[in-house]
């Protein structure tokens, strides 16, 4: 494979204060829950990846209607930073917990479990499909052009969320699946 950018490449950062982390991203079912009790209205588009395997914002598209087949056991996909910041602040009211998304470098020290690896995992790329949801043969089915592993982990779009071994602190999904919002 190609080497990574050097901004990619294992580093330390000082996280400072003590955090805690989500196990799971948030499903689609938990999302549903924030909009039926604050009545947030749909929008009218999200940014993607179209039929064609270009990214750009996609009209008439919506965590309901993201393109492809998901339930409530899925991660939420087609919302902004804005979307994930409220759903935090109505999740903190609902439980009575501070929740707030986590800052660049906590979500990093969180993914890598304070390994010294390219990935939590290590740093071996043919176990990208028992550890993440990637670009593998199976999106490849949908998306010929794009590069591609050479593993198959069943799913072209997004797994349910907990598919994929966790990290050394029973994080899941922390690479892969979904882009996170930091």
């Amino acid at each position: 494979g190609e080497p990574l950018p050097a901004e990619e490449t294992p580093h330390r950062r000082t996280v400072g204060r003590s955090y805690a982390i989500s196990f799971y991203e948030v499903t689609v079912g938990q999302y549903r829950a924030f909009i039926e009790d604050t009545q947030r209205p749909v929008p009218d588009a999200c940014w993607g990846v179209s039929d064609t395997g270009r990214w750009g914002k996609l009209q008439g598209y919506h965590w309901l209607k993201p393109g492809f087949a998901q339930d409530d056991e899925h991660p939420i996909v087609c919302v902004n930073a804005q979307d994930a910041q409220d759903y935090a602040v109505w999740l903190s009211k609902k439980t009575g917990q501070k929740w707030r998304l986590p800052t660049e470098s906590e979500w990093e020290y969180a993914a890598r479990s304070e390994s010294d690896t390219v990935y939590y995992w290590g740093d071996a790329l043919d176990e990208l499909c028992a550890n993440a949801n990637g670009v593998d043969q199976t999106a490849k089915t949908k998306y010929p052009r794009w590069h591609s592993y050479d593993c198959n982990d069943g799913y072209v779009f997004t797994a349910p969320v907990g598919s994929y071994d966790d990290n050394a602190w029973g994080l899941h999904d922390m690479l892969g699946n979904v882009w996170e919002l930091t």
